[in-house]
């Protein structure tokens, strides 16, 4: 990851139909983030979740409150692809299908209801 990290990088997080038991706890996010090196952590310029639980935004925000504090502001939920594709475009990043496919069913009318005619 250091040709990545060298310059400024977005990771995607897709939470996509995640079930209670595969749910982050806080924990995890400290030993991640702690075992992450700073050269990493210091050219990270956004961090997506796609398709957050209510338990994932507020572990999200009990970590970046109480733990990562700099990460707060780089921290984003999004609830439907049309939002991560307004900072990435799509062709940019390979989505899983089955996460494609939820988006589609859980956001019908956000792209029946399009002005813009975009889809996926």
């Amino acid at each position: 990851m250091d040709h990545v990290a060298s310059r400024d990088y977005i990771l995607v997080y897709f939470h996509t139909l995640t079930s209670e038991a595969n749910q982050p706890d806080a924990a995890f996010l400290r030993t991640v983030y702690n075992t992450v090196d700073l050269k990493y952590r210091k050219n990270l310029k956004a961090f997506y979740i796609v398709h957050p639980t209510f338990l994932s935004k507020v572990m999200t925000w009990f970590f970046t409150t109480f733990t990562a504090s700099g990460l707060k502001a780089k921290v984003h939920s999004v609830q439907r692809l049309q939002q991560l594709f307004a900072h990435i475009p799509p062709e940019q990043i390979d989505i899983p299908p089955f996460v494609l496919d939820h988006d589609l069913q859980a956001n019908r009318a956000y792209y029946t209801d399009d002005p813009s005619g975009h889809d996926l």
